[in-house]
């Protein structure tokens, strides 16, 4: 029996903190196996602080099927779930239920595209299948489902594209639909699929449904925003030339863009305003990705930018704009000088803070590798209060982050390029305060961690920049402390020692090494 060790997983490294704030690692988990091109599409957390991980993931059978996963709130694992047929299957949103998790997407109708046909599946707490409905009768139609929303009475909402079989030109013939649906059953309650074009998002805004797609009007391509009762009727629509960019629902329904300028597009059919994500800098490029809301309306969005005139290296990009498009402030930052990209990829926010994650990438295509870089900002000022850094595999992918009310959450994926899998990572953050502070991001680590595998202990050989003391804490991959000591450091070449792996049962750990409100941790796997 023995420890196989992989020098790939360095977690919250040269972080820094600022006025009293850090992020804390209430646990990390992984799940394992997950093809390269596997994704996350969503992560949710229920009351109890149950964890959800909404995604997709290559199997034999089909290039993409559904994936579920549910850990609870120690990030202990409960059950996964899947849905798979021969053709692809593309999940496109989840909401969680009192009673369980329902998904939507789409079912492909043959190997590589087709339209397919609109499905909602329905699990219970214990992760087992109630149904799975098609939203139109596969016979009659093709049809896709883009977005799945819920309104405060828990009845469900569909919205995508139908076209009638056999739907010879998918461009002239398609049209968009919204279906309202009962949760428990599936049941479809009405549809109303009058207008050509697609759906692509809806949301509830009180006893009213917003919905935005694309559409032709006289031949013309362009873009709708509508809005409609809780019984299908149209009440008002407003219609635009071009919408560059992601789009995203502000919280009184109407639509906000964001490329390399932020729009907000009112259901009269005006852009209200439009902020420019760059500062009206020439010399700069790039554009927001990620956009949130505040309770207060105040927008929050990141991205990236690049200043041509210093080699074009990309920056994550973070501001905050109110609810008239005025700029509250904005953050410009990178963790070193070396990597050849940083982008803001996903963003949550508290009433406090704004906690964004970015992917740092170092070389060039094909032979680069990336990082997952989680970023505290105050809501205030924009002020970065911490910062840290996630390497699990040799390619990181953000997919989703979370604020639950208390905690902040990260999803992405991670492959070992060119093995093909990888895995699901799952982290989990409280706020507290630092044991020490730093004037500036631009750190080296302090400590560097050789571990060498042993029978029955676990060697590291730790090189460290300065002594100090350090709390060693070994995790099982369900977030259980395993074990917890503190020891002393000193600068140069330390040999440290863990006793009584034999006895661990087989399967990944982290061990976790604090020291100066810092942790470095390695991924290490027990086999026979």
């Amino acid at each position: 029996m023995f420890l196989k060790i992989y020098f790939t997983f360095l977690l919250l490294s040269a972080g820094f903190c600022l006025d009293g704030q850090t992020l804390e690692l209430e646990w990390a988990t992984e799940y394992a196996d997950v093809s390269s091109q596997g994704r996350n599409r969503k992560l949710l957390v229920d009351t109890e602080r149950n964890v959800y991980v909404c995604g997709e993931n290559a199997t034999p059978s089909a290039s993409s099927s559904f994936l579920f996963l549910k850990y609870d709130s120690l990030g202990n694992f409960s059950w996964d779930a899947a849905f798979d047929n021969p053709y692809p299957d593309l999940l496109n949103d989840c909401v969680l239920t009192e009673t369980g998790l329902i998904a939507g997407g789409t079912s492909k109708d043959q190997p590589g595209g087709g339209t397919g046909r609109a499905i909602v599946i329905s699990y219970d707490e214990e992760g087992e299948e109630r149904y799975l409905k098609s939203v139109f009768d596969p016979q009659d139609y093709l049809s896709s489902l883009d977005d799945l929303i819920m309104d405060s009475e828990g009845y469900l909402y569909a919205a995508g594209l139908v076209c009638p079989v056999p739907c010879e030109n998918l461009t002239e013939e398609t049209k968009s639909y919204i279906a309202k649906i009962d949760p428990a059953t599936g049941t479809v309650i009405w549809i109303n699929n009058e207008f050509s074009g697609s759906a692509r998002l809806a949301k509830i805004v009180g006893d009213k449904i917003r919905v935005y797609g694309p559409t032709k009007i006289n031949t013309v391509s362009s873009y709708y925003l509508r809005e409609m009762d809780l019984d299908g009727n149209v009440l008002d629509s407003a219609f635009f030339p071009v919408l560059d960019g992601e789009r995203f629902f502000y919280p009184n329904g109407d639509l906000i863009t964001a490329n390399d300028h932020i729009c907000k597009m009112t259901i009269a059919g005006d852009t209200a305003w439009c902020y420019d994500f760059l500062g009206g800098q020439e010399n700069i490029t790039g554009q927001a990705i990620a956009v949130v809301f505040d309770k207060l309306g105040n927008i929050f969005a990141t991205g990236w930018g690049s200043d041509t005139t210093f080699g074009g290296n990309f920056f994550t990009k973070i501001l905050k704009i109110n609810n008239n498009g005025e700029l509250l402030w904005s953050q410009v930052d990178d963790f070193s000088e070396d990597q050849t990209s940083e982008v803001g990829v996903r963003i949550a926010t508290s009433d406090d803070y704004v906690f964004v994650c970015s992917e740092i990438t170092y070389g060039e295509y094909p032979d680069f590798t990336s990082d997952y870089r989680p970023i505290l900002y105050s809501q205030e000022n924009g002020d970065v209060l911490f910062d840290t850094l996630i390497d699990i595999h040799i390619r990181e992918i953000i997919n989703d982050t979370y604020w639950d009310g208390k905690y902040f959450y990260l999803t992405g994926r991670g492959s070992n390029m060119p093995s093909g899998t990888g895995s699901i990572a799952l982290f989990k953050f409280s706020i507290d305060e630092p044991v020490a502070t730093k004037e500036t991001s631009k750190q080296q680590r302090n400590i560097t961690v050789s571990p060498n595998p042993f029978e029955k202990s676990f060697d590291l050989l730790i090189e460290a920049a300065k002594s100090g003391e350090v709390t060693v804490s070994v995790f099982s991959s369900f977030g259980q402390r395993v074990c917890r000591y503190v020891t002393q450091l000193d600068k140069g070449g330390n040999n440290l020692s863990i006793e009584g792996t034999d006895k661990w049962p087989d399967g990944f750990y982290f061990v976790a090494i604090e020291m100066e409100g810092r942790t470095y941790t390695e991924k290490i796997v027990k086999t026979d």
